[in-house]
């Protein structure tokens, strides 16, 4: 009887012991992902800070160039568009110069909404790396680039030959507001995609 007892013992160790050891490998690769995926966190987040930082940047330096050395800029890269388009390098100098004036109004609001896109997209992003709602995410987002906004505005005003228009304001917030909205609108396609498949799957 001894024997049996002593045997089925023995037996019952020896099953426990793989159980222990996978339970223990399973536990150091759940602790290894918690720690590469903190240190992925880390990084993005740096990352994308780094470039809303140099973004913000960019656009203080666009507004704090005078009118004239701004047009210019603005006429180069409208004169660059209009002859890289094939439809119009067959017309005349004048047909070219006055498109160039015509566009070059269209181009600079083009270029605020565009800045502003890719600020509303780029803190979105960062926004996704804490642990809140997406509600809190987005008004947080959307308060940012308006409060930058109406700044940047104001700090044209003591620019030479440039101003505060409301209208900039409004073209900036759009391109800020589409862009976050196209960053959380993924987020939650992505999200219910997620959750639909972990449902069919239990």
């Amino acid at each position: 009887y001894r024997r049996h007892w002593d045997t089925a013992s023995s037996g019952r160790k020896r099953q426990k012991q793989p159980l222990l050891q996978g339970s223990c490998c399973i536990k150091i690769l759940e602790i290894h992902y918690e720690n590469s995926n903190g240190v992925f966190m880390r990084v993005f987040k740096i990352i994308l800070g780094t470039l809303i930082l140099l973004l913000l940047i960019g656009i203080f330096r666009f507004s704090a160039q005078p009118a004239t050395q701004s047009n210019q800029l603005s006429t180069s890269v409208t004169e660059e568009i209009v002859n890289s388009m094939p439809v119009i390098r067959d017309y005349s100098e004048e047909q070219k110069t006055e498109l160039v004036l015509n566009w070059n109004h269209i181009i600079r609001k083009y270029a605020h909404f565009s800045l502003y896109c890719l600020l509303g997209i780029i803190i979105a992003g960062f926004s996704l790396c804490f642990r809140i709602s997406m509600h809190k995410r987005w008004t947080a987002t959307l308060v940012f680039c308006l409060i930058y906004a109406v700044s940047d505005e104001l700090h044209q005003l003591f620019v030479p030959g440039r101003g505060c228009e409301f209208r900039d304001i409004i073209i900036d917030f759009s391109g800020s507001f589409l862009g976050s909205l196209a960053v959380f609108g993924t987020a939650l396609i992505i999200l219910k995609v997620r959750n639909r498949r972990e449902r069919t799957a239990l």
